[in-house]
């Protein structure tokens, strides 16, 4: 029985080897496809890792590299991955991997590489094996991803009763990987049948997508895709849902993102297109360290008089009333108490319109009080050149903002905000 041989980081230096003339032989894959953060770093139990198992009984010595796409290795330098197999980091991209096939027993055990890396952009980050003149099989191989942007979503009821269609608009450039997008669920009491399902995909999605029910629960079906898409704008439509079955109440679609970022949309089939739920639309803000101004939806510029700036904690601070403002807070919600030197945020957390919500943080002090609830943080509000500045993601964590909503670039010190809203009439 196979052993299964964990890399560990050890430091050590790259013992040199001259492989064999050999042909490919191994099988190659990924423990699983992690959900990150741009410029964040999985590391540890939370790093993927790369299993290389040998189809064949070779001793021979052997290199192969490991190129990285929208990722940067964590490793560094050269080092012992374990008895018998080193490495060399050429690149922030780039890993080669030497096998002493005398010391390391390929033919009895599994290389197990964790995929310790820090993820650089949006997208889907990917390893791929350069097998040289090794007995590794060549390949790429997903493992993990940033949320993409939601799609823009809509629904459409046929003349036919208990028939209706959707439509998901994706003007993201990402490639999407093989497997579910949306989970499409009925009320108690309906079923989908399929019998007349037609899904159409453009750009992308062209031939690549598919509408199917989950195995024997009928009241449950996917949209997905049935390989991995170029990355190009693209369109799905699927045509010609149908639902049956009785309840004493409305049937209701749910419909959830699988893959990528987006709140879930609830229709009631019942009602007349016009009454269903509102289309949503997608916002963005972004904000410049050191800019005296932020953008909104990447095409209107909205000038503040004080700038955001790192704090000596590394904390970006964000001027509290064009932070609040940029995300639809108006000022009558927004209360300063000069003798506390506290400000108050009256928020609607949710979403019924009330703002109820009440969020406060005081200035010198690491805490955020949210409806009574206090919550520490690992940096301070200030007071600055006479404005007030809140600490950007404790301040938008608690005002309901996920950090996948919160994207930081590193190489352009910026901050891009994103949610959805109800599209205006």
């Amino acid at each position: 029985m196979k052993k299964r041989v964990t890399v560990c980081l050890l430091a050590a230096l790259v013992a040199g080897a001259m492989p064999l003339t050999s042909f490919a032989a191994s099988t190659n894959e990924i423990s699983s496809d992690r959900s990150a953060k741009e410029d964040g770093e999985l590391t540890g139990s939370n790093a993927p890792t790369l299993t290389i198992s040998s189809k064949e009984d070779t001793t021979e010595d052997m290199f192969f590299s490991l190129e990285l796409n929208n990722a940067e290795w964590l490793y560094e330098g050269s080092g012992t991955l374990e008895n018998g197999l080193t490495y060399q980091v050429m690149s922030d991209s780039t890993m080669m991997v030497q096998m002493d096939g005398d010391v390391f027993d390929f033919a009895n055990n599994d290389i197990v590489i964790p995929l310790e890396t820090r993820i650089t952009g949006v997208g889907q980050a990917t390893v791929t094996i350069d097998p040289k003149d090794s007995t590794v099989s060549a390949g790429t191989y997903a493992f993990a991803h940033v949320n993409y942007p939601a799609m823009t979503i809509q629904m459409k009821e046929n003349e036919d009763e208990g028939t209706f269609g959707l439509s998901f608009e994706d003007n993201y450039p990402y490639s999407m990987p093989k497997g579910r997008l949306f989970k499409l669920t009925l009320s108690k009491g309906y079923t989908f049948d399929d019998a007349k399902v037609t899904v159409t995909g453009t750009g992308k999605y062209k031939d690549l997508v598919e509408f199917k029910p989950f195995g024997n629960d009928t009241s449950i079906a996917y949209v997905q895709t049935t390989n991995f898409t170029p990355g190009s704008e693209g369109t799905i439509t699927v045509e010609g849902i149908s639902y049956v079955g009785s309840s004493e109440e409305a049937p209701v679609l749910t419909i959830e993102p699988v893959y990528g970022q987006g709140s879930s949309l609830s229709y009631n089939l019942s009602k007349t297109e016009e009454e269903t739920t509102p289309e949503m639309t997608q916002k963005t803000v972004l904000f410049t360290v050191g800019g005296n101004y932020y953008v909104v939806d990447g095409d209107e510029m909205v000038t503040m008089e004080a700038s955001p700036f790192i704090d000596e904690n590394g904390r970006t601070m964000l001027p509290l009333r064009a932070l609040s403002n940029s995300i639809g807070i108006a000022d009558k919600y927004i209360t300063w108490d000069d003798e506390s030197k506290t400000v108050i945020i009256l928020a609607d957390l949710d979403g019924d319109g009330t703002h109820t919500d009440q969020v406060s943080v005081t200035v010198g002090q690491k805490q955020i009080d949210v409806n009574g609830k206090k919550i520490a943080m690992d940096t301070q509000a200030v007071i600055q050149d006479g404005y007030t500045y809140l600490p950007m993601r404790a301040v938008l964590n608690a005002l309901g903002f996920t950090d996948e909503q919160i994207q930081w670039s590193e190489k352009d010190k910026t901050v891009t905000l994103t949610w959805e809203e109800a599209k205006a009439e």
